[in-house]
């Protein structure tokens, strides 16, 4: 595992809506649904080259840019580090900066401001892969099993609850958090990869 540290860093704010088009794509590479529209930015002290898990072509992107993304976790939530190639080549932010999406909000689930210091793991083996089997990953009728009772989490002194709900593939024994929020800007319905 290796352990990148970065700083918590303003981005240009077009990655929303520059990968709105292919969202759905990313998601179903991934496993990791819904996800958020956004990403985290931080700066790294040394260039980190991804070595993509998956990418998206440029023909189903802009025409201009393939986009790699690579499997990580900060703070043990399910992430993934979305690099254009033209970055990974030096251009714009360069390859001293991650922009790491995930199915929940890092920076208000994290309480992480400008400044902040996040480590990010992330799996360098040959042999990774991505969390789970097809059919939990697409959450298909019969593939998951509940684990205990859902926890009930206060958040902001009981104003923004939070149920976590535990559960493990029938298949391939992969484990999985089915997390529900309700906050004052919305509701919010999430599922993300848990360790082994």
């Amino acid at each position: 595992m290796k352990r990148l540290v970065g700083t918590v860093t303003q981005g240009y704010g077009v990655a929303g809506r520059n990968l709105a088009p292919v969202l759905p794509l990313i998601e179903s590479r991934s496993g990791l649904h819904p996800l958020v529209p956004n990403t985290l930015n931080l700066q790294l002290a040394a260039p980190f080259p991804v070595v993509p898990d998956f990418t998206v072509t440029r023909e189903e992107y802009n025409g201009a840019e393939e986009i790699l993304f690579q499997h990580c976790r900060v703070k043990g939530i399910s992430c993934l580090i979305m690099r254009p190639d033209t970055h990974q080549r030096g251009a714009f932010h360069g390859a001293a900066y991650l922009e790491l999406m995930s199915t929940l909000w890092l920076r208000k689930r994290l309480h992480l401001n400008d400044g902040s210091t996040v480590t990010v793991e992330v799996d360098m083996r040959p042999d990774r892969r991505t969390h789970g089997c097809e059919a939990c990953r697409e959450r298909r009728p019969g593939a998951l099993e509940q684990l205990g009772e859902p926890e009930h989490i206060p958040f902001m002194g009981g104003k923004a609850p939070e149920i976590d709900t535990h559960f493990r593939c029938t298949t391939c024994g992969a484990k999985w958090v089915h997390i529900v929020e309700s906050r004052a800007g919305g509701h919010g319905d999430y599922w993300h990869s848990e360790p082994a």
